[in-house]
């Protein structure tokens, strides 16, 4: 299908260190939830070259996703979100935990 923006109250599934998945209501009985979500595993790596040093961090941009959905979560407040709806672009993963999630593809969230 293509490109969604919704206004949501998320729902907390998983998030075990590596996986940070969540879903919300669709209000539709046949699939009354979607699920996305993100790896967001700390990794951080400096480059040895430059002055300054470049330095990386996959958390940085996500930490405030997680903080808002997180927010939202605690206090049953809506957020916006944009995910592609097209079934052929999920993604199948595997947490952890041993738990295996279909994961819509999200590209943004915000408060």
């Amino acid at each position: 299908m293509t490109v969604q923006t919704l206004s949501v109250t998320p729902l907390i599934v998983e998030d075990d260190g590596q996986w940070f998945i969540f879903c919300w209501s669709t209000g539709n009985t046949w699939k009354p939830y979607l699920w996305t979500g993100y790896m967001h595993k700390p990794v951080s790596a400096s480059e040895p070259v430059g002055n300054p040093p470049v330095t990386w961090a996959e958390t940085s941009d996500l930490d405030t996703w997680t903080e808002t959905i997180k927010y939202a979560f605690r206090n049953n407040k809506q957020i916006t979100i944009i995910y592609d709806d097209d079934g052929t672009k999920a993604t199948q993963v595997t947490t952890a935990c041993g738990n295996t999630h279909t994961l819509m593809l999200l590209y943004a969230v915000a408060g």
